[in-house]
């Protein structure tokens, strides 16, 4: 009995857990900081050194196979294998891809999302202001 609750825990587990997380960007806003920014600080900040500019681009995030799928005008750009972690109600997604130090931040409590792309002496992040989350199973 032991054995089938706890297989039953786990299916649940994996039911409940397993889904794509589509970001729809329409519009994005950057800027120039470090690493010893705060995500309010990040979501916040007033010193955006770039106008919006408008984009046509979507991030697929499988939380099964941990990979996001990158595409630009509806053409699949890039699929990344990725990191997920949970800190102060934002999920942080590290794209694994070899020689770089980027990802996202995605605030699903007031549904804001960065970029973010740590370089040696900065980091550029990248607001997603206009934008849709959208969670599929």
């Amino acid at each position: 009995m032991n054995k089938l609750a706890l297989l039953f825990a786990f299916s649940l587990n994996v039911i409940c857990f397993s889904q794509k997380i589509i970001i729809n960007v329409d519009e994005i806003q950057s800027f120039y900081g470090d690493t010893s920014q705060n995500m309010n600080e990040i979501f916040n900040n007033v010193s955006y050194t770039t106008q919006p500019e408008s984009k046509n681009c979507k991030y697929v995030i499988n939380t099964s196979d941990y990979t996001v799928d990158f595409y630009r005008d509806n053409v699949l750009y890039t699929t990344e294998p990725i990191e997920i972690e949970f800190v102060n109600n934002h999920m942080i997604v590290r794209i694994l891809e070899y020689g770089f130090n980027l990802g996202l931040i995605i605030n699903f409590n007031v549904e804001s999302v960065a970029y973010y792309d740590i370089r040696p002496s900065y980091v550029e992040y990248i607001k997603f202001t206009k934008f849709e989350i959208v969670k599929s199973d």
